[in-house]
């Protein structure tokens, strides 16, 4: 199938990880192929500014060039129009496509969380755990979830707590309860490739399987592992019930589904029963749902789901693989109806180039904070109150000040989301169509109501912000009446996060 752009059209397209580069206009050159979307959430839809969509159960491939678009994929496809505008066309994607009637658990959304990963590492112990957990609370930090990342485990699919780093877990999670924490465990679909549990699992082809009887081997960034076949019953039973007996035994509230990216099926290998590609990525994604608390990177076609949704570990830096790619990328996570996410952890958290014992840039963590603080849900790994001085520290207690005073409506529009689809954050294109704003991508609306332009260059004193036509209130308590295509200029401190509220009705 091949189509032209209608004139101004804009599209995003199902690989959310290439949200970064959308919208994509009729200049655009980009192909991507959806049985790709490592290494984030992906659906098999294409949204455009101007009412029309693609909208699929399998992946399909997509190549724009020349002012044209061709989608090819192995089910019927066919360009349809819902009407004139892209909240248009995504309504009729998600009354077709996506799930409704439920959210996640308030917590994810009235507080922030907090990760051990780059705070710890790989040394993770029950002490270093409490010690992180206090030093928050000591801090003045609010309470929220905390997630205790990798290694906190016997080995990868034995999901027991290793006695030696946490000699009484029972107790740690009482204190982290004391102390107003939810806690969460860091747990992904592979097992070592020797030994226990490894030996067993093959033995009762719970694996992924080769053609020729061997259990399927995967490449991460840990190292070599088996994967669980996920469309097997009895595999999954395996992990849930391990992660049962943690709920049970020691009260843990949650779990952080990490990895799982769907594998590429080239008749190599075979599934417990044929599913199509990137379903073994959607049964995964279906685990965390009998959770209080679950958080993913991966999935698919999970639109309205009420899962957490992180971003890829994102570097420090101020450039596209930092801080500038947070807000495009979840954009795309909102229009493929992943309404419940989180950039990653603040100021970055590959584990890989951020090193917590090297200078730290204290503008581009404050400006992180900044970014992050109105996304559905924010989360912090390194602390704050240890990295930065106090001016730096101050401007990140008012960023999350402000997500404090705004939870309220924050939480109007997660139930917004999970009964009529309204999107949380999204493109101002979504709620003020066809005013000039669709290209706009390092800004973001919270609902209806509010227009947050966050600073995301560093030294910058100075910002234009481009507003629909309307009456709106700026950060700062001015209120003041906008044309369509008008400019206001600020001088802009590093306290300053700029947002604007609607005072009229759009």
């Amino acid at each position: 199938m091949t189509f032209e752009f209608l004139p101004g059209e804009l599209w995003w397209v199902g690989r959310t990880f290439d949200g970064v580069h959308m919208p994509l206009d009729a200049t655009a050159t980009y192909e991507v192929d959806l049985r790709h979307v490592k290494p984030n959430a992906g659906a098999a839809v294409m949204l455009s500014s101007h009412g029309r969509y693609v909208a699929g159960t399998q992946p399909f491939c997509v190549s724009m060039a020349h002012g044209s678009i061709t989608v090819q994929g192995q089910e019927a496809l066919a360009l349809q129009r819902a009407g004139n505008t892209l909240m248009d066309a995504y309504l009729a994607v998600a009354q077709t496509h996506f799930q409704s009637g439920s959210a996640p658990d308030p917590l994810c959304f009235s507080a922030p969380q907090y990760n051990s990963w780059i705070e710890v590492g790989f040394d993770t112990t029950q002490q270093k755990v409490l010690d992180y957990a206090q030093g928050l609370i000591d801090s003045g930090a609010q309470p929220g979830i905390l997630i205790i990342d990798d290694n906190w485990m016997v080995r990868y699919g034995q999901w027991k707590f290793d006695r030696e780093r946490f000699p009484d877990p029972k107790a740690m999670v009482a204190a982290l309860h004391g102390m107003g924490f939810a806690v969460m465990l860091w747990v992904i679909p592979y097992t070592v490739a020797s030994g226990h549990p490894y030996l067993e699992l093959k033995d009762e082809r719970l694996y992924v399987m080769n053609r020729d009887g061997t259990p399927k081997l995967t490449p991460w960034w840990n190292g070599t592992s088996c994967l669980l076949d996920m469309s097997n019953p009895q595999s999954v039973r395996f992990l849930t019930d391990q992660l049962d007996a943690l709920v049970a035994e020691f009260g843990i509230d949650g779990f952080k589904f990490d990895a799982g990216d769907p594998l590429m099926q080239d008749g190599t290998f075979a599934f417990h029963h044929p599913i199509a590609q990137n379903e073994d990525d959607t049964c995964y994604s279906r685990i965390g749902l009998g959770y209080r608390l679950a958080e993913y990177r991966e999935s698919w076609n999970m639109g309205g789901a009420p899962l957490m949704l992180r971003q890829q570990d994102k570097a420090h830096t101020w450039d596209e693989s930092g801080l500038r790619t947070l807000i495009p990328n979840g954009l795309a996570l909102s229009l493929m109806g992943y309404h419940y996410h989180c950039p990653d952890m603040v100021g970055g958290g590959d584990l890989g180039v951020v090193d917590i014992h090297k200078p730290l840039d204290q503008e581009l963590f404050v400006r992180c904070t900044q970014a992050s603080v109105l996304f559905p849900i924010i989360q912090f790994s390194m602390a704050p109150h240890r990295l930065l001085d106090a001016q730096h520290f101050q401007a990140c207690e008012k960023a999350l000040a402000v997500r404090r005073q705004l939870t309220p409506y924050l939480l109007e529009r997660v139930a917004m989301a999970a009964h009529r689809h309204q999107p949380i954050f999204a493109p101002l294109e979504m709620y003020y169509p066809h005013q000039g704003l669709g290209r706009l991508t390092q800004a973001f609306c919270v609902g209806d109501r509010y227009i947050v332009y966050p600073t995301v260059h560093k030294g910058q004193t100075e910002a234009t912000f481009p507003l629909p036509k309307g009456t709106w209130r700026d950060w700062r308590g001015k209120v003041f009446t906008t044309q369509m295509g008008e400019c206001r200029t600020y001088a802009v401190t590093l306290e300053d996060m700029p947002y604007f509220e609607r005072q009229d009705s759009p």
